[in-house]
């Protein structure tokens, strides 16, 4: 009878230090799962912010395009008044 108890007393630690066991994996499984879901989040907000940088690039290089095009319009009118003015003196 004291070999039988002793052999439920040892399947029973066992089977705690099972269940300790598996109430860990799972505990590390959730951290695991958390974590996944922070690092998603944080690509979506990159992603996002990128399309946002990416847009005001274009934006600014879209103005950049029209100052340079101003201003050499605004340039080849003075010519043309100096030269105007030249013509005219002559």
């Amino acid at each position: 009878m004291m070999q039988k108890r002793s052999e439920v007393d040892k399947v029973s630690l066992d089977l705690n230090a099972k269940e300790q066991q598996k109430t860990q994996f799972e505990s590390q499984c959730d951290e695991r799962s958390a974590h996944v879901q922070r690092i998603t989040v944080q690509i979506q907000e990159n992603e996002q912010k990128l399309k946002e940088n990416e847009n005001n690039i274009a934006q600014t290089v879209q103005a950049r395009h029209e100052r340079e095009a101003d201003k050499q319009v605004n340039e080849h009118e003075i010519l043309l008044k100096v030269d105007s003015k030249l013509y005219s003196n002559f």
